[in-house]
C-alpha cells in the first residue's frame, strides 16, 4: 500500500462522523442516546387549538381543544394536566378525554364559563406522548368569552358539499368536503363518521379525514390517487359528528330537527384535475 492510499485509508472514520453530523445537523437536533434518532423531532407538540389563540366573542358553552402532533397517552391526558382559568387564577370544573383516533383531547366545562372574561388554557408538561415522552414546555393560550348565552339546542347541519350532490362527471383525484352551519367538535370528525363508499362496486373508500375549525370544513382524502373512472359514489357525514355543544347533526334522511346522516351522491368521469388555480380577484385592489 502506498503512502497516498495509507492516508485516505486513515481519513475514512473522520470524513464518515462529518457526513453523519451534516445529516443530523439538516434533522434539526442531536441523536437519541438509547433510538440512535433525531431526539428533536420526537417531542409531542400542540399543533391547534379551540378556541384559537387570542379568539374574543367566545361562546360562554364552548368546549376547550388541543390537538397533537403525534399519538399521546391517554392516561396522561387528565384534569391535572389540561386545565381552563377564567380569569387567570380561578380554576374552571370541568372533565378532560382523548380522542386516539383524532389526536385530540377536549376539555369539558361542567358549567358555562363567566362572560365577557379572559379564560387561560394549559396542556402541561405531564402530558407524554405513546411511547413516554412529555411536552417540551408546557403549552399555554388565552380567549376571551363573549356576552352569557342560553345553551345552544340548534343541531349543526352541513351547507355546501363537494362534489356537488348529484354532480357527474367528476374528476377522479377530487377530494370530498363539507362545509357546516356552526363550528363543530373536530374529535367528533373521523373516519367513521365521514366516508365514502363505491356504490358501483359495493365498496368501502379508505381515506383520511381532516377538519378545519377556521372554515367549519371537513375533508375526506382518499387513500388512492384516484378513484374509480365512471362510479357512482356515496358520501356521509353520520350523526356521531356534533357541534361544539354535543348537538348532533341534523342530516338530510330524517325529519328536522331530528339527528340524522347528511347523505349525498356523485359520478366520477374519466380524468384528473391538473388545473393549477390562479388568483382572480385580490382586496384592497393592487395599486390601491
Amino acid at each position: 500500500m502506498n503512502p497516498l492510499q495509507k492516508r485516505l485509508l486513515h481519513a475514512l472514520p473522520t470524513v464518515a462522523a462529518a457526513l453523519l453530523f451534516t445529516a443530523l445537523a439538516a434533522c434539526g437536533g442531536g441523536l437519541d442516546p438509547i433510538l440512535g434518532t433525531p431526539a428533536v423531532a420526537r417531542v409531542p407538540t400542540v399543533t391547534l387549538t379551540l378556541p384559537l389563540a387570542a379568539a374574543a366573542g367566545v361562546d360562554t358553552h364552548t368546549l376547550v381543544q388541543a390537538t397533537f402532533s403525534k399519538p399521546m397517552s391517554a392516561t396522561t391526558i387528565t384534569a391535572a394536566s389540561f386545565t381552563l382559568a377564567c380569569p387567570a387564577g380561578a380554576p374552571v370544573a370541568a372533565t378532560v378525554a382523548y380522542a386516539t383516533a383524532t389526536q385530540i383531547a377536549t376539555l369539558t366545562p361542567t358549567a358555562p364559563l363567566p362572560p365577557n372574561t379572559l379564560c387561560v388554557a394549559t396542556v402541561g408538561t405531564g402530558v407524554q406522548d405513546s411511547t413516554g415522552i412529555a411536552l417540551a414546555a408546557a403549552f399555554v393560550w388565552s380567549f376571551t368569552t363573549g356576552a352569557a348565552t342560553a345553551l345552544d339546542t340548534t343541531r349543526p347541519t352541513v351547507t355546501v358539499t363537494v362534489p356537488a350532490a348529484g354532480a357527474v362527471g367528476v374528476a377522479n383525484n377530487t377530494r370530498i368536503t363539507a362545509t357546516f352551519s356552526e363550528a363543530m367538535n373536530a374529535a367528533t370528525l373521523t373516519t367513521a363518521s365521514v366516508t365514502l363508499t363505491n356504490t358501483t362496486l359495493g365498496v368501502a373508500v379508505p381515506g383520511t379525514v381532516n377538519y378545519v375549525a377556521a372554515s367549519r370544513t371537513v375533508t375526506f382524502t382518499p387513500t388512492a390517487a384516484t378513484l374509480a373512472n365512471g362510479s357512482l359514489f356515496t358520501a356521509t357525514v353520520t350523526s356521531a359528528a356534533t357541534d361544539l355543544a354535543g348537538n348532533a347533526l341534523a342530516g338530510n334522511t330524517a325529519i328536522f330537527p331530528g339527528a340524522g346522516s347528511h347523505v349525498w351522491t356523485f359520478t366520477t368521469g374519466a380524468t384528473s384535475d391538473t388545473t393549477a388555480p390562479t388568483v382572480t380577484a385580490v382586496s384592497p385592489l393592487a395599486g390601491a
